[in-house]
């Protein structure tokens, strides 16, 4: 499957000046697709889905952290993270 053939999440998550350097968490990370693209411009990321078993496949990266949690009861401290995002997962 070609997912974003046109380039349109490429395009959009380069616009997206506040990523470089922060802390960021990410919310629904998949299989850690848009979550590379992310840790190209963020400090680092840390990457949460509900389901283990594809949270396992993400692709390691040095400034990547995939675990599998819930968005309702994050397992984080208050002010651990600079910016959070969502995408493809409502």
């Amino acid at each position: 499957m070609i997912r974003d053939p046109q380039g349109i999440e490429r395009a959009a998550l380069n616009g997206i000046d506040p990523l470089h350097g922060v802390q960021m968490l990410e919310v629904g990370c998949g299989d850690g697709r848009l979550t590379q693209q992310f840790a190209k411009m963020a400090a680092h990321v840390t990457a949460i889905d509900m389901d283990a078993t594809i949270v396992s496949t993400a692709p390691k990266r040095r400034n990547t952290r995939y675990m599998a949690a819930s968005a309702i009861d994050l397992p984080f401290p208050a002010q651990t993270f600079d910016t959070a995002l969502l995408a493809w997962s409502l």
